[in-house]
């Protein structure tokens, strides 16, 4: 089929020719590898072409009506392409790995190899000890479908009896933000409908920094401005 740039109105209107081939795809014009498979059934399902190692792949990114907006399948092929040019990911691999572990912990060493070793040191340290110290403990031994605002509220208590406030908002969005990526990769380990249970979830007021030597200054009946 032909490549142009995808809109709502031309995926509504495609329909499967039976004299035409096997595979129907229309391309996008936009994002080169990006399209809209249609089956003789005339389900509708976005899909990403891509090469890697010599090798051609198509991967299915999901039916159309599991996409709210066509931009956020769009999004989404960019993302995977992006990780496949600059980090060197096959994200059929990666999902593929992805769809043999059983639980956040035997995920996490795939988010580990494949996301948190293109970030800064510093990052990979803060991220791998929220997982540790706090993370793992929660929702180690659960798979990603299974994770709950409950648990993500149970996190965010345990934490803050560990290590404070901040400790704690800083592990649920440790969580929000591997289950985000997990579902990016591979969303059939979800329902359809899923919502990140660590997503909008209003953390306490993290206390605020205040300097304390204008006050100590002024007790001491010394002008803070020298």
């Amino acid at each position: 089929m032909a490549s142009k740039n995808l809109t709502k109105a031309s995926i509504e209107s495609l329909a499967y020719n039976p004299d035409g081939p096997s595979r129907q795809v229309l391309w996008d014009g936009k994002v080169r590898g990006f399209g809209v498979r249609v089956t003789p059934e005339g389900g509708k399902q976005y899909v990403l072409l891509y090469r890697v190692s010599g090798r051609q792949r198509l991967m299915s990114l999901g039916r159309v009506e599991d996409f709210k907006t066509l931009e956020m399948a769009r999004d989404k092929a960019s993302d995977l392409l992006h990780g496949l040019r600059h980090d060197g990911i096959d994200p059929m691999a990666a999902r593929e790995r992805m769809a043999d572990a059983e639980s956040m912990a035997q995920l996490w060493s795939v988010y580990e190899r494949e996301h948190l070793a293109h970030l800064a040191k510093n990052s990979r340290k803060a991220i791998s000890s929220a997982w540790r110290q706090h993370v793992a403990p929660v929702v180690g031994s659960l798979k990603p479908a299974q994770v709950t605002k409950a648990d993500a509220i149970r996190l965010h208590d345990q934490a803050t009896a560990k290590g404070g406030k901040v400790i704690a908002n800083r592990a649920v969005a440790r969580l929000r933000a591997m289950l985000t990526w997990l579902y990016e990769r591979n969303e059939r380990q979800f329902p359809v409908g899923w919502r990140n249970p660590a997503l909008g979830m209003a953390p306490p007021r993290e206390p605020a920094h205040r300097d304390p030597r204008p006050r100590a200054a002024a007790r001491a009946g010394v002008s803070s401005r020298g």
